[in-house]
């Protein structure tokens, strides 16, 4: 099964501001939407990287760099998109 994820606009939602410990922080998304086999795919957010150009408009699966082993050995996803030719 390989799981299908559409970027469908390259906007990019910024969110920043100063945390409590007085750090300043940024937050840069881009919305996407998965295919799950349902009749209509399931809108999320992916995070981007500081200096990270948002995904192209297209099809996308997720690349095996997305999972990673997190806090307490438990599998994790962090996703990282391969465009579908």
């Amino acid at each position: 099964m390989t799981i299908k994820i559409e970027i469908a606009s390259k906007d990019v939602d910024i969110n920043s501001g100063t945390a409590k410990s007085g750090n300043p922080y940024t937050i840069r998304k881009q919305t996407a939407y998965i295919h799950t086999g349902d009749k209509y795919p399931e809108k999320f957010v992916i995070r981007l990287g500081d200096e990270q150009a948002p995904y192209d408009l297209g099809m996308y699966t997720l690349d095996p760099k997305s999972f990673y082993i997190g806090q307490y050995d438990a599998l994790s996803i962090n996703p990282v998109l391969t465009p579908i030719k």
